[in-house]
């Protein structure tokens, strides 16, 4: 119980943070970037292309709060990864994931707002984040198969 409410509580205090530090992080117009379909019980994530990292944790939070299930089946870069700390997020077998720096509107490193994405991601996923070198490219995608993360993390979509 008291892990939870710490889980909790450390998640508030850092959308906070999010909030205050990262109005400068750079990405497209979220919806021109995300096609997905939303049914009462779930929502399928088909192509996600990132976005703004405020708007992607503002999203995971709304989709937490309703109690959905999120299942990505396509391509998911950029912010779309933080989808993978939500324990009710599935991966399909065609999924596959793209991760980079967050950076400022110039393309610059925002070393603030990677920060915040390594804090959402699952042990595994961080450590492949930091080993690969994404965390430093800005430029350039490093990827993972749904495959890869499904081994990972244990979140295959059942049905």
């Amino acid at each position: 119980m008291f892990g939870q409410i710490r889980r909790d509580i450390l998640l508030g205090i850092s959308l906070w943070a999010v909030v205050m530090t990262l109005s400068t992080c750079v990405s497209p117009n979220y919806r021109d970037n995300v096609k997905m379909k939303i049914f009462p019980e779930v929502i399928v994530i088909q192509s996600h292309n990132g976005g703004f990292l405020q708007t992607e944790i503002n999203f995971l939070a709304d989709v937490m709060a309703s109690g959905k299930s999120i299942r990505i089946v396509g391509g998911c870069h950029s912010t779309c990864t933080i989808l993978l700390s939500y324990d009710k997020t599935c991966v399909g077998p065609g999924a596959y994931f793209g991760f980079h720096s967050a950076s400022y509107k110039d393309g610059g490193r925002h070393p603030g707002g990677t920060l915040t994405l390594m804090k959402f991601y699952p042990t595994p996923i961080l450590i492949f984040f930091v080993q690969s070198g994404a965390w430093m490219k800005t430029d350039e995608l490093t990827f993972l198969t749904g495959p890869q993360v499904i081994e990972m993390l244990d979140n295959a979509c059942t049905d």
